[in-house]
Formats: C-alpha cells, sequence, structure tokens
C-alpha cells in the first residue's frame, strides 16, 4: 500500500538555499500490506517541542550579559598596574570581547613576574557566555530525551528487505500524518517492532505524541514488558538486558557494521532538521539499516 507524503513546506516559507535543499524530499511511503511478516524495523529522531516548554517548569534562562566594547575597557597597561581586587571591581558587570582578554593575557604573560590570579580572573571573564551554553544544551538534551518534553523530527522504518523509508516532520500536522504512517505500518505487519531502546524511548514517544496530537493508536502497548517479543523486540534489552548499554553505532564499530550516516549523531538534529534535512533522512534510515543488521546478526543469540 502506496501513501503519497510530501516533506517539502509551501514555497512562500523557503527561502532560495531551503528550496534547493528540500528539491528531492517529496516522496512516496510504501506501507506494508496487512499480514506482511515482521519484525518492523523502526527509529525516531526527536527534538525539543518548544511550543509546550513554558508547561514543564524549568528555571528561565540566565540573561546573556551584552558583548562590553572595547573603547569603554581599560588598555591592558592601564588594567594591569591595579590590583587584582581592583581588576575585578572594574570589570563587575561587563562582559568583555575575547580580543580584549587576550590582549590581557598576552601582556600578562611578557611581564616579569606573571600572575596566576590574573589569569585566572581572565578565565572568568569567559565562563558566564560558556555557563550559559552548558545550561542551554543541557535543557536541549532533556527535551529531547524526554517523551513528554519532545516532538518527533524524523521517522525511518523498514520491513522484510525493503529499502528503509523516512518521514520528515517539520511541523505538528506532518508528525501527526506521519505518527498515522507507522501505526499503520505496525498494525498491519504480522509481527514485533523492532528497534534499539524502543521499549526504553521511541514507543513512549509515539504514544505520548499520538496522545498529543490526537492520533489513535492501532497496536496496544501499554502493558508493555521487556521481555515479552511477540510484541516488541528491543535489541539494547536483548544485549545489555541490566546495564552497561552501549549507544547503537559504537557498537556498530565493534563488529564491523558500516553506519551509512558517518559521524552524524543525535546532537545535531535540531539543525539539520532546520537547515539539512535531507542528511536527517539519511541519519534515520541509517539507524533502521543498523537496527535491522544487529537483529539477523543476534537472531538465534540475544534476539
Amino acid at each position: 500500500m502506496d501513501l503519497d507524503f510530501s516533506v517539502i513546506d509551501s514555497p512562500a516559507d523557503q527561502t532560495a538555499d531551503q528550496t534547493q535543499n528540500k528539491a528531492n524530499l517529496a516522496f512516496v511511503v510504501e506501507v506494508p500490506d496487512p499480514g506482511t511478516p515482521g519484525p518492523l524495523f523502526f527509529d525516531l529522531e526527536t527534538v525539543p517541542d518548544k511550543s509546550r516548554e513554558h508547561l514543564f517548569g524549568f528555571d528561565p534562562l540566565p540573561e546573556p550579559i551584552p558583548k562590553t566594547p572595547l573603547e569603554h575597557l581599560q588598555e591592558p597597561e592601564v588594567f594591569l598596574s591595579t590590583s587584582l581586587k581592583e581588576m575585578g571591581e572594574i570589570m563587575r558587570g561587563r562582559n568583555p570581547p575575547d580580543s580584549w582578554i587576550e590582549s590581557i593575557r598576552d601582556a600578562e604573560a611578557a611581564s616579569k613576574k606573571p600572575r596566576k590570579g590574573v589569569f585566572d580572573l581572565l578565565d572568568s571573564f569567559r565562563s558566564a557566555d560558556v555557563d550559559i551554553d552548558v545550561i542551554k544544551a543541557e535543557r536541549c538534551k532533556k527535551m529531547s530525551v524526554t517523551p513528554e518534553f519532545c516532538k518527533i523530527a524524523a521517522i525511518g522504518f523498514a520491513f522484510g528487505d525493503c529499502e528503509p523509508q523516512a518521514i520528515l516532520c517539520r511541523n505538528a500536522d506532518q508528525e501527526k500524518t506521519g505518527l498515522a504512517i507507522l501505526w499503520d505500518a505496525i498494525a498491519n505487519i504480522r509481527g514485533p517492532v523492532c528497534g534499539y531502546n524502543i521499549i526504553g524511548f521511541d514507543l513512549p514517544v509515539i504514544l505520548v505524541r499520538s496522545v498529543l496530537l490526537g492520533v489513535t493508536p492501532r497496536k496496544f502497548f501499554g502493558d508493555l514488558k521487556p521481555w515479552d517479543r511477540e510484541k516488541a523486540i528491543d535489541l539494547m534489552v536483548a544485549r545489555f538486558p541490566r546495564s552497561g548499554a552501549m549507544k547503537l553505532k559504537s557498537l556498530a564499530a565493534y563488529y564491523g557494521i558500516e553506519v551509512p550516516a558517518g559521524d552524524t549523531d543525535g546532537s545535531q538534529v535540531a539543525e539539520l532538521l532546520q537547515d539539512n534535512p535531507a542528511k536527517l533522512i539519511e541519519y534515520v534510515k541509517s539507524d533502521v539499516t543498523i537496527t535491522r543488521q544487529f537483529y539477523r546478526l543476534w537472531k538465534g543469540t540475544f534476539t
């Protein structure tokens, strides 16, 4: 059963570069016919659902301090002529550019007796920007891996020997359509779904997002147990039933399995969704390919 599904936004919503980048992303999704032997191999890529972030109870992100213009900062010889305490007071509430920090560092390093305290103070000037970036990155990661906090950016699936397929979800309507297609595929397969960490992540995500977007699940997974392999085979649970699980692509390297998407990783998904959706499609298909290879490699041992 084939379903037309375009991942291209309307031209009015695109820049010329975006239109060029998406030119080959319209395709037909082939859903398995009812009774097709399983498993159905699938994988999700997710990003933070910023439209609902106000519901999550996060503390407000700190406001970055604007960069202080060079003309408002002292010359190196003047600044370094003061004590460490005075330097701290002079710079309170200021955020100097890197070029000024380096000029102070070079001048202090060239002095007869460089002071460690000066270098530590200079490092602290950069910490405010770094700390904010770290907080943002940690929050982005938490939202991306928590079913209630994320949304689906791409869905990949395959069955039998068919080529992996992908559905890009650039907005809620495409995500809703993609979920409906995935549920049709799951319902039509005679056998389990299979993935890596699907019991802990992918299945909860499609259930949560289906609830939020009003999509009716075609199969019940609410009572799923890790050992219930008639419904789902989680390769991560099968190989690492207790602890010490490895990332899928790291594991692939140890088995000599080629990773079609190369060094692309989950931290890049949000950026790829915006700037390079073709690469995101390649990435989600890559994980489905690896998953199927591990299933076949481990059949009779771990699965």
